[in-house]
């Protein structure tokens, strides 16, 4: 589906590794645009944040990766795979426009938040 094939050992190693990187890169930037002008509202998170154990556990293992994966064949798959094997459009104007509309879809973040998860969708755009 999507050009997906199964991880190799390499290959899911190097995703893991990948992935350490990014959080990194995303604790470190978010450090830097941690400024009192850029402070958001945190309502729609209070809104959202589990009240028991059991609603962790859910949201944890269950919705969470949930998201996860339709996020990645909505806009990795469809919007940047299947156009692209279906028109001659250059990948690079792809993940320019997935990793765009990527970022406004986590509006709910914050403008740091959909600065970062924009940055997150070239990075994992350009793994297509």
């Amino acid at each position: 589906m999507f050009g997906i094939t199964v991880p190799t050992v390499y290959t899911a190693t190097i995703g893991v590794s990948s992935g350490i990187g990014i959080m990194g890169i995303n604790r470190a930037v978010s450090h830097l645009l941690d400024q009192p002008h850029m402070a958001e509202t945190t309502a729609v998170r209070h809104a959202l944040t589990p009240e028991s154990r059991g609603g962790w556990g859910l949201l944890v293992c269950v919705v969470l990766p949930m998201i996860a994966v339709f996020e990645e064949a909505i806009f990795r798959g469809a919007m940047i795979g299947a156009i692209q094997q279906g028109y001659d459009v250059p990948i690079w104007v792809l993940i320019i426009v997935s990793s765009t509309l990527f970022g406004f879809g986590h509006s709910a973040q914050g403008r740091v938040g959909m600065v970062m998860t924009a940055i997150f969708g070239v990075i994992l755009g350009n793994s297509c």
